[in-house]
């Protein structure tokens, strides 16, 4: 048959269960990411009896300020044990699996089409807001419960290999975190006879500027010494809303877009050639690190290599670039700006009350171990092997995301019974 749409709200029902006798105790929320996340909130002296429940299968979602975050932060509950989630949530199920899949039915509000509709259908609230009966006017593409079987399946074959992906590159991160910490916080780099420095006794020496006994030959500095610091075009030519495409030229690299490990390829905006050679400021070269300088995120990071699969990249007005003198240096510094330490290091050069920020001004003030030329060489060599890989799956994970695109538009394309 044909392929037609149904109303969402035919398909599901709200569920508004109280935590009344105060029994569960674990408290969610939804991210903008469309993710569970225990909730962060003070409900120190909050009546809990009011939050609402919410058990396996079941979904939740905020209706609140879609539009002004173009996002629907919804997500399907999967946890054995209920737990609490505030009452600005609307928890709601499938009014039965045996038509609409809870699984199905997530994939469908997971797709980017779900976001720009309910943006949409917003246009007329100050806060960018849906109420519950305009959700369940959204239309919906309901297959047969063996088609939907076979979407959802699908689905969880990218899904996990995408999961798999990121527990390498978690493991490959720890590696290199680890030989940092016995090279250059523990020095117990291999001395010119291949055993451990300190505990070998070679020569340590007091340095004033760090605090610290350091290895002789080795000193002090600010990231300045070993990179130059590059803040993106901010000038009338930065593009705006409408200067920004889903497939174009140039990535605009967004917030979304760096982490505290590395580079994140799953949602991109680009601008066209020719409002990329209008910025003067502010793009990438081969090797070059981006470091975010501003709001929440300051401190998150990306790493330029060979393996990133796109040529043209700019940096936004929150985020600066670390452009070494070598690969060497890129690769040590890049190790740098990842650690526990440096990341609690430069809180104390934040500024600003309303949102904090790290302007090159401060960035330059923040101090570093500079150690030995032929160590940073021999240490970068071993973690570019590392990080080689952390790329190679990374890039994988962005082909990933481009099946989970394609079977998400495969679901507006199947033929259909009628329900």
């Amino acid at each position: 048959m044909l392929l037609n749409y149904k109303r969402l709200g035919d398909f599901i029902k709200e569920v508004n269960i109280r935590n009344n006798d105060l029994k569960v105790k674990r408290l969610i929320g939804v991210s903008i990411e469309k993710k569970f996340i225990n909730s962060v909130a003070n409900v120190v002296g909050t009546d809990m009896s009011i939050y609402k429940i919410i058990n396996k299968n079941q979904l939740a979602c905020k209706l609140m300020s879609v539009g002004r975050d173009e996002k629907l932060p919804v997500d399907l509950y999967t946890n054995e044990e209920p737990s609490m989630i505030s009452s600005a949530y609307y928890v709601f199920e499938s009014i039965s699996d045996e038509i609409l899949l809870s699984e199905y039915l997530k994939m469908w509000l997971f797709r980017s089409e779900t976001d720009r509709y309910v943006g949409y259908v917003s246009g007329g609230d100050v806060r960018g807001g849906i109420s519950w009966d305009t959700f369940c006017d959204m239309p919906i593409v309901i297959p047969h419960i063996e088609k939907q079987a076979e979407i959802v399946r699908e689905y969880h074959v990218i899904q996990n290999r995408m999961a798999l992906n990121n527990q390498l590159i978690t493991k490959l991160e720890e590696t290199a975190q680890a030989i940092y910490k016995q090279w250059f916080v523990d020095f117990e780099f291999p001395d010119e006879n291949g055993k451990p420095y300190k505990s070998n006794g070679n020569r340590m020496i007091w340095c004033e500027e760090l605090e610290k006994e350091i290895p002789e030959g080795w000193k002090a500095g600010f990231l300045n010494h070993i990179s130059k610091i590059e803040d993106g075009d901010r000038g009338s030519n930065y593009p705006s809303k409408d200067d920004m495409f889903e497939k174009e030229f140039c990535l605009f690299l967004g917030a979304n877009n760096v982490s505290r490990s590395g580079f994140k390829f799953e949602e991109n905006i680009f601008i066209t050639k020719e409002r990329d050679e209008l910025l003067r400021k502010g793009k990438l070269k081969r090797h070059d690190i981006v470091f975010t300088t501003r709001g929440s995120s300051i401190g998150k990071m990306g790493y330029y290599s060979n393996y990133v699969p796109f040529d043209h990249i700019r940096i936004n007005s929150g985020m600066v670039i670390f452009r070494c003198t070598s690969k060497n240096h890129a690769l040590y510094l890049f190790t740098v700006l990842k650690t526990s330490d440096f990341q609690k290091e430069i809180k104390g050069f934040f500024s600003g009350s309303a949102q904090p920020q790290l302007p090159i001004k401060d960035i330059i003030k923040i101090p570093i171990l500079i150690p030995k030329e032929g160590l940073i060489i021999q240490f970068s060599q071993l973690v570019e092997i590392i990080q080689d890989n952390i790329d190679i799956y990374t890039s994988q994970n962005k082909y990933l995301i481009h099946l989970e695109k394609l079977i998400f538009s495969k679901m507006t394309k199947v033929e259909i019974e009628k329900v």
